[in-house]
């Protein structure tokens, strides 16, 4: 009897222990061709059984009425749409996250060295951007290559200094001096343990809870709504299937 207990409890214990190794990766692929843009994001979990994917297609900025977008969610081991929806992005929305954004900043001792020690456990296991650039000038289409290329160094060494790339980026920028052009592909892979995710999670609610408790948070709409803003950064949405 009591070898069987401890049968089970092994069994469980190497259970959690293959649950907490494993990644939760994210394939990111984004591309912009004359006006067409379109972003993937495919979300693969526990060893490849979670998978989801989340197209935004047809972005179109709508002058004032700012940037429609149109979300697609997929479930990718029945390849059929979870949840399919139109989203607004206005200036009021903009503003709105920006404000819950900087509450949680003032309410929450420490948030931005959360975040910055979260994202300093992620890892990039792919790094491609590719970029066409014409504009119908030799001249023009010298000087903003020059500003592409600096444009996408920076960016690369900022983003290098917060998570762990595990390869050399790919850059390339093809200039295109007959044509007005521009085209960009962006494909990145990232990954982050189960472990540190959860762990994240729980250090994220902890803080949620003394602010709370002090009485110096906002409403609790407010921190909810903020909360998940956080969390999608953290790409903990393929825990739901």
């Amino acid at each position: 009897m009591e070898g069987w207990i401890v049968a089970t409890i092994i069994v469980i214990a190497g259970a959690l222990a293959a649950v907490l190794a494993c990644d939760l990766e994210v394939k990111i692929r984004v591309r912009r061709e004359r006006q067409n843009d379109h972003i993937e994001l495919h979300f693969r979990w526990l060893y490849g059984l979670v998978r989801r994917s989340i197209e935004l297609s047809e972005l179109r900025l709508k002058g004032r009425e700012g940037l429609a977008v149109k979300e697609k969610q997929l479930n990718e081991r029945t390849l059929s749409v979870v949840d399919e929806k139109q989203i607004k992005i206005d200036r009021d929305m903009m503003m709105k996250g920006y404000e819950k954004y900087m509450a949680l900043l003032r309410h929450i001792l420490g948030l931005s060295r959360w975040l910055k020690e979260t994202l300093g456990k992620v890892r990039c296991y792919e790094l491609i951007w590719d970029t066409q650039i014409g504009a119908g000038d030799a001249v023009e289409t010298a000087t903003l290559t020059g500003l592409a290329w600096s444009l996408k160094g920076s960016m690369v060494g900022y983003v290098s200094k917060h998570i762990r790339l595990r390869i050399l980026p790919k850059l390339d920028i093809t200039p295109l001096y007959n044509e007005q052009m521009f085209a960009t592909r962006l494909s990145s892979i990232l990954k982050l343990r189960t472990g540190y995710a959860l762990l994240a999670a729980i250090l994220l609610l902890v803080r949620l809870l003394r602010a709370r408790g002090r009485g110096k948070a906002s409403k609790r709409a407010l921190i909810g709504q903020a909360a998940i803003h956080i969390f999608i950064l953290l790409m903990t949405r393929t825990f739901i299937i």
